[in-house]
């Protein structure tokens, strides 16, 4: 591993447990309003529960730690279910994949952190969403990724065009903070990443 791995270590999965932190208040927030302005929904507002578990790597000794993560649900009245989850782990890749892997091809060590995020709102009229975001270190390489996309449910564009007119205008803005190219460049990648061959759409 790099000599400042434990830094990586530290400080990247300090960030992703606050990233956590905030997508879970601010969904429980949008619950919370939505049961507020329903008369017929439950008063009691839902919040997440939340579950730790931990990591086992079949190529470390048997009862070595490998690493593990907190996964929190919701399932409530405007969320039919929303999962918030952080991870981090590390091990040993496979000798067949760790040449796959940018770095790991020495000695096949990595250690990974990151949050995912799947949102299922109950109206069809609302696009479900995706995101995950992740730091990943190996012996020769450290980086960061990730990516998100919206799915709606509803194949009418003049009902989701707003929904998605705002999804990647904030998205354009926040690569623009960093790299004016960044918002185009990625948004292919991505396009063609999750592009579903059988229908010839992207995915969101």
């Amino acid at each position: 591993m790099p000599e400042n791995y434990q830094q990586y270590q530290e400080k990247s999965s300090r960030w992703f447990q606050e990233l956590q932190q905030k997508i879970c208040h601010r969904i429980e927030s949008y619950e919370s309003q939505s049961i507020e302005k329903n008369l017929n929904a439950q008063k009691k507002s839902q919040k997440f529960t939340a579950k730790i578990w931990k990591r086992t790597d079949p190529l470390l000794p048997p009862g070595a730690a490998a690493g593990g993560g907190e996964m929190r649900i919701l399932k409530g009245h405007l969320f039919e279910k929303a999962g918030v989850n952080f991870s981090a782990v590390y091990g040993l890749f496979s000798e067949d994949f760790r040449k796959q892997i940018p770095g790991a091809e020495k000695d096949g060590k990595f250690w990974a952190s990151g949050v995912s995020v799947v949102i299922h709102p109950h109206s069809p009229l609302i696009p479900t969403v995706h995101m995950n975001t992740r730091m990943i270190v190996t012996s020769g390489k450290t980086w960061f990724g990730g990516g998100a996309d919206i799915t709606p449910m509803i194949a009418d564009f003049t009902i989701n065009q707003p929904e998605i007119q705002r999804f990647h205008e904030v998205l354009e803005k926040i690569c623009n903070r960093h790299n004016k190219d960044y918002y185009a460049r990625f948004k292919k990648a991505c396009d063609d990443y999750f592009f579903i061959k059988h229908r010839s759409e992207a995915r969101g």
